[in-house]
């Protein structure tokens, strides 16, 4: 199959290497937190993986709809990644921290995605992008209204 549209794949790409990536980060979060509201916090990381992870299949079936292969290797999600690699310990702040900036990351890969969606009229693409916006904006509010007034979030 022939790429028609490589703006558009790479931008997918970038966004499912970045979505990968907080996947990790949340989950490192879950298995690692520890503290009073540990419970709480456990399963709030755990509804941020679960839902990044379904989220990576539908954006490499997107790529894969371009005639492209989607990325694979844990080293091409690394290099195509725009979020840095960041430490999550134990600390419930600093985890939500973390995965807030992650999060804010995605936000903008989104619409950078979702803008060339639009411009090569691939109108499902643009609306599965849209769902994702939704959700991530979700877990805006939600990590943001978790953080320390100290964050300036």
């Amino acid at each position: 199959m022939n790429v028609m549209k490589p703006e558009l794949v790479n931008a997918l790409a970038t966004l499912l290497s970045d979505t990968i990536m907080f996947r990790y980060l949340a989950q490192g979060a879950h298995w690692n937190i520890i503290g009073q509201d540990f419970h709480q916090y456990h399963e709030f990381f755990g509804e941020i993986y679960a839902d990044a992870d379904g989220a990576s299949d539908t954006l490499a079936e997107d790529i894969r709809k371009l005639g492209s292969p989607a990325p694979v290797m844990l080293s091409d999600f690394i290099r195509l990644s725009n979020i840095p690699e960041m430490f999550v310990g134990s600390s419930i702040q600093e985890s939500v921290k973390a995965c807030y900036e992650a999060n804010e990351i995605i936000i903008s890969d989104i619409s950078e995605a979702f803008k060339c969606a639009s411009s090569c009229n691939e109108q499902g693409i643009a609306n599965d992008l849209a769902d994702r916006d939704s959700m991530h904006k979700k877990w805006r509010w939600m990590l943001s209204s978790s953080l320390d007034a100290k964050y300036g979030v």
